[in-house]
């Protein structure tokens, strides 16, 4: 098995980020920073999801696979958050649209939804974010960024 992951404490600064800082694109841009408003909670969403679970592990390996992803979720998390400093000082309404989300993407849905679900949507999502990392280191994709975090 593999070893648990290293979690990584980056501490990025995005206060020099250009306002069009993906492919010079206004709308590029929009997308990239839609996807950095819906990481944080999501990725709050997935450690809920995964520690509903973490009691039925008797693996110790496994176990500190688990509680290394948890914490390197919640550093995803955080450092995704320091970019709405960022994309508010280039006018983007942040905070109303971040209500908004938690509020029926994850308050209502978690309330509903069964515990196996959530799961199953996590396992999901982390599979397309990974394949959407990996594409993007090695395709070059980052290459068209302006950032100098």
């Amino acid at each position: 098995m593999n070893a648990p992951p290293r979690i990584r404490r980056l501490e990025l600064d995005f206060s020099a980020v250009p306002r069009d800082w993906f492919m010079d694109d206004p709308v590029v841009t929009s997308y990239a920073n839609g996807l950095h408003l819906v990481f944080p909670e999501g990725e709050r969403f997935f450690i809920r999801s995964v520690r509903a679970f973490i009691h039925r592990v008797e693996d110790p390996a496994l176990q500190a696979r688990v509680k290394g992803f948890v914490g390197q979720e919640a550093m995803h998390g955080r450092e995704h958050e320091a970019s709405f400093r960022m994309l508010e000082a280039h006018g983007v309404e942040v905070d109303g649209w971040l209500r908004w989300y938690k509020r029926w993407a994850f308050a209502r849905m978690e309330r509903w939804a069964p515990a196996k679900l959530c799961l199953s949507v996590t396992i999901a999502l982390e599979h397309l974010t990974a394949s959407l990392g990996e594409n993007a280191l090695t395709d070059g994709l980052l290459h068209h960024c302006r950032l100098e975090v």
